[in-house]
């Protein structure tokens, strides 16, 4: 995914719109954000989204993609949803003309929204939180469960949740495995409690409010289809939290 550079990592992004003067002023503005940071970055910039699809469909995966919505052949969040076939860890921003777009695609995991009006004013902020979480993630939010049969390393994105069952924490993960660990929920949590996408939702559950898809009034409903029950109390707790996450990305 990622090329060596002289400084580090060369993180690769994908840019797509089929409007061209935006596309280009969009990658004009990017590239210079990142010489003045002096960040390895590699842009690429795709004016027709069926071309982007393809190498979505064959692996080609990016680190990070900011993509339009509204496009013709297909929209960002059909891209979206095929790069989240393919990887949970890229990171994808959306550039639209409409808010409601942004309101109502929160929940899908989904790194931040940006208006297309406020790119002079956002783009540089959204940058900075993106290759920061890029670098975040290349460092610190790994987990490792370490036995005297294995070791397994991997990254927090790639929970959906924990639950408690014994005497063992239960990871369960994108790829649908399930990992176990002979540890205490309250210690797991202090171990993840740095990351702002791990919540506690009661005694015997740990969220990853990334996959979080929708909070209903008795239970949560994860991007992959796991549906978890709490009491009221824990909801609304979550909602507010909930509230305060999607904030940030809009």
């Amino acid at each position: 995914m990622k090329q060596r550079g002289r400084g580090g990592f060369v993180f690769r992004v994908a840019l797509c719109d089929d409007d061209r003067r935006f596309l280009e002023l969009l990658k004009e503005r990017a590239e210079m954000f990142c010489v003045e940071k002096a960040r390895n970055v590699k842009f690429s910039a795709f004016s027709d989204s069926d071309i982007l699809m393809g190498m979505t469909e064959r692996g080609e995966i990016f680190d990070a993609y900011i993509l339009d919505i509204e496009m013709q052949d297909y929209s960002g969040i059909e891209i979206a949803e095929e790069i989240r076939k393919k990887s949970k860890m890229a990171c994808i921003i959306f550039l639209t003309s409409h808010m409601k777009y942004a309101v109502g695609a929160c929940g899908t995991g989904i790194f931040r929204y940006m208006m297309k009006e406020d790119l002079d004013r956002e783009l540089p902020r959204i940058l900075d939180d993106l290759f920061s979480h890029l670098e975040c993630l290349e460092s610190h939010y790994f987990y490792v469960i370490q036995n005297q049969k294995r070791c397994i390393k991997f990254s927090h994105r790639e929970v959906v949740y924990i639950y408690k069952d014994q005497k063992n924490a239960v990871f369960v993960m994108t790829d649908g495995r399930s990992l176990y660990e002979r540890t205490t929920l309250d210690r797991l949590y202090q171990a993840l409690g740095s990351d702002e996408e791990i919540f506690f939702l009661d005694r015997g559950i740990i969220l990853n409010l990334f996959h979080v898809r929708s909070v209903g009034d008795g239970n949560v409903r994860m991007d992959t289809g796991h549906e978890i029950p709490s009491s009221p109390g824990r909801i609304e707790e979550l909602k507010r939290r909930i509230r305060t996450y999607w904030g940030k990305l809009i």
